[in-house]
């Protein structure tokens, strides 16, 4: 398994991919669905922010040892909250 620094580096970039995409669809379509963009770049936030708040307290000084296991289920649950981003953004996108 890749390391920590690793793991962060792939939410940071897939997390920038999404939101970037809502802004490219928001300035593409500046009067649709824009409360609907706006919830689904708030939530890729989110899903980043607490997926490294559980990086950082799995990597503690009573806990030095990063697991491979714990890796996985991170980033396991990250892709799908991530996915379920981009599906929402492509359904909106399909409306238009």
């Amino acid at each position: 398994m890749a390391s920590i620094r690793w793991l962060k580096k792939e939410i940071n970039r897939l997390t920038f991919e999404l939101v970037s995409d809502c802004f490219s669809y928001m300035h593409a379509h500046p009067d649709t669905h824009k409360n609907e963009v706006q919830k689904i770049m708030n939530d890729a936030i989110a899903l980043r922010n607490d997926m490294i708040a559980k990086i950082n307290q799995s990597h503690t000084k009573d806990n030095p040892g990063f697991s491979k296991v714990a890796a996985r289920g991170i980033l396991t649950e990250f892709y799908k909250g991530i996915d379920k981003g981009f599906v929402l953004l492509s359904k909106l996108s399909k409306k238009k």
